[in-house]
């Protein structure tokens, strides 16, 4: 009886859900104004460790996986997952939108070297 109870009071108390960061969601990711990708963040609360999956559109079968920290409203990541090493830079703006600069690129960096300034809206 005392499971029935409970399951019922969880049933019909409605308990908020929330992401951990401010800036976990899903994004667009965009070079000229024109669509790349996806990109989709997620952090951890506790330390702002940062984890962003960019999956490739064009096969839907690649993607790359970056770690790292967040400090304000800045990120630094580095490719945990991925063909080629990538650094990059993240800042991230009140109005649901980001600005990725690529730092530094070892192997496989023809589409994307250092200096690449890309940009991320909001989309989830």
């Amino acid at each position: 009886m005392r499971k029935i109870f409970l399951t019922i009071i969880f049933l019909l108390v409605s308990m908020p859900s929330h992401a951990a960061g401010p800036y976990d969601g899903i994004y667009t990711l965009n070079i000229n104004g024109n669509f790349l990708n996806y990109m989709s963040v997620h952090e951890n609360e506790i330390d702002n460790n940062i984890i962003a999956i960019s999956l490739d559109q064009t096969d839907g079968l690649e993607w790359e996986a970056f770690s790292g920290l967040r400090t304000g409203d800045r990120a630094t990541l580095k490719t945990i997952i991925g063909s080629g090493e990538i650094e990059l830079v993240v800042i991230f703006h009140d109005d649901n939108t980001a600005v990725i600069t690529i730092i530094s690129c070892i192997e496989d960096c023809d589409d994307f070297p250092s200096g690449t300034v890309l940009t991320m809206n909001r989309i989830i």
